[in-house]
């Protein structure tokens, strides 16, 4: 058996065994492997796919989360959030820098899972709002996220 000298972590001397690792001298048996992919010097084993798999659960969002594109903005923005199957008590809202509350998303506005609206910068009774720094606030059950997003001239 073939042995490599490593440094080891602690005081003393350390040997590990060569044979059948990716620097020694045994190759593994590649009809193992997957045909048309190099594994070495990474694995040692044939792969082997799951039985099943559930692309669902791998992609939703399970965390409340909320995004702003573009920020600074001139026209429009996309709010892009969560809004979990157990929630009741979910609020999307638009304050200005005194705390004015200038637009808001209630749970009726949105459905349950991964949503986008856009904010045409206008309150809630439709007058346009002038450039400057608002604040978006996501609530969500004991969640909240503030955001500040900068409207700019056009």
């Amino acid at each position: 058996m073939k042995y490599v000298k490593i440094k080891p972590l602690i005081q003393g001397e350390s040997d590990i065994p060569a044979e059948n690792n990716h620097w020694g001298t045994t190759s593994p048996d590649t009809s193992l492997f997957m045909p048309g992919v190099d594994y070495t010097p990474y694995a040692t084993t044939a792969y082997t796919p799951p039985a099943s798999f559930d692309m669902a659960k791998v992609l939703v969002p399970t965390r409340p989360y909320l995004r702003l594109a573009p920020n600074p903005f001139s026209s429009a923005v996309r709010l892009d959030f969560l809004v979990p199957s157990d929630s009741e008590a979910f609020t999307l809202q638009i304050f200005d820098v005194a705390g004015r509350l200038l637009r808001s998303w209630s749970r009726g506005d949105v459905t349950v899972g991964e949503n986008s609206v856009t904010w045409d910068g206008r309150d809630d009774r439709g007058q346009r709002i002038r450039s400057g720094i608002y604040f978006v606030r996501y609530r969500n059950g004991d969640t909240l996220v503030t955001k500040k997003i900068v409207r700019i001239p056009r």
